[in-house]
């Protein structure tokens, strides 16, 4: 089965951003080597748009530094074995109509593999409904269509169009960022069922409509455990050595927030 990989690039950059920026303290760097091999796909194709007009405030000098490290940016991918980049202009005045071009010349050219069946399968790496249409364009024509998109953004009508959809998270970013990043702030996180019986209770808390329990395990263990956690009725246990705070910041992340009541 030959599977094509087609990127919403403004999409994938801003919710990975968005997730790790707590985590590493910056925006991080994502391994594109990594995202490509995850799909176990043969061609992937990035689609973006270089904002190429002075923002409101910027200086000519910033502005042209600015787009000369995301032309950096691009080429860096384009040299990747398998890797096509696809750019859009997306000036100031004009960002969501360019935008909207760097939409289109996806699906123009997701269908155009389709057409001439140099793909079985398509992974459209977006959360963006906009893309509906096309999702339903490429199964009509025999196309096994997943979508992977970030859990928090991606629309369910797009999720519904596709045979598959897989939802992205932090651990999923955390293991396309390229690897001395990952090596200065690893993600050394255990998951289970039920922590140890001699674990002693040291906070409670809610998810949702869940009970949290936070949990120590002398000299320096940690556990967060919530009881029914997902639909099928499984109990979840996430631990850390030495970093409680560190712990609740994950969950945070990767699960969604708990609020602590002690």
């Amino acid at each position: 089965m030959t599977t094509y990989l087609f990127i919403d690039g403004a999409y994938l950059r801003r919710n990975y951003s968005d997730c790790v920026r707590p985590w590493f303290g910056s925006d991080g760097e994502i391994d594109f080597r990594q995202v490509k091999g995850v799909f176990g796909a043969e061609r992937a194709f990035y689609y973006d748009a270089l904002e190429d007009e002075p923002r409101q405030g910027e200086s000519a000098e910033d502005c042209e530094l600015r787009i000369a490290n995301d032309e950096v940016f691009f080429n860096k991918i384009q040299e990747l074995d398998g890797y096509f980049v696809r750019l859009g202009s997306l000036g100031g005045r004009r960002r969501n109509r360019q935008q909207k071009k760097v939409d289109i010349l996806l699906a123009v050219e997701a269908l155009d593999h389709a057409f001439r069946k140099n793909m079985d399968r398509a992974i459209l790496l977006t959360g963006d409904r906009d893309f509906e249409p096309l999702v339903h364009s490429l199964v009509q024509l025999g196309v096994r269509v997943e979508v992977a998109g970030d859990k928090k953004t991606t629309s369910r009508y797009l999720r519904h169009a596709a045979d598959i959809y897989r939802p992205l998270s932090f651990d999923d970013y955390h293991n396309w960022t390229i690897g001395s990043l990952r090596g200065q702030f690893p993600a050394d996180v255990g998951k289970g069922t039920r922590p140890p019986d001699d674990a002693n209770a040291m906070g409670n808390g809610v998810f949702g409509d869940k009970k949290v329990v936070g949990l120590h395990l002398r000299p320096d263990h940690f556990y967060i455990y919530i009881e029914k956690f997902d639909r099928d009725g499984n109990d979840l246990t996430v631990s850390m050595d030495k970093f409680w705070e560190k712990l609740k910041l994950y969950f945070d992340l990767q699960y969604g927030e708990i609020v602590w009541k002690n």
